[in-house]
């Protein structure tokens, strides 16, 4: 388990890379699936055509993050930490 302040904290599953992370630093956001990739320009410019572009990739602290919406209304967000030291 890890926590970002006081409105991030993520548990790992036992055995797996699978991480589950609550936040509620935006609570106007919607709830959907956050996705680490290497890289979100690679995933961007080659993501699957039903992704429809909700915010385009832009930087945040240690990496990029965009956010996409699938044809069924689901909000997806998929994040690099590319720029982490």
């Amino acid at each position: 388990m890890w926590r970002e302040g006081d409105s991030t904290a993520a548990i790992t599953l036992p055995g797996s890379e699978v991480q589950i992370m609550i936040d509620s630093n935006d609570p106007t956001a919607a709830a959907g699936p956050m996705l680490v990739v290497d890289s979100v320009q690679t995933f961007h410019d080659t993501r699957p055509a039903a992704l429809d572009v909700v915010q385009a990739p832009a930087e945040i602290p240690d990496g990029f993050m965009a956010t996409y919406r699938d044809a069924g209304g689901t909000t997806i967000y998929v994040l690099d930490q590319s720029t982490a030291a």
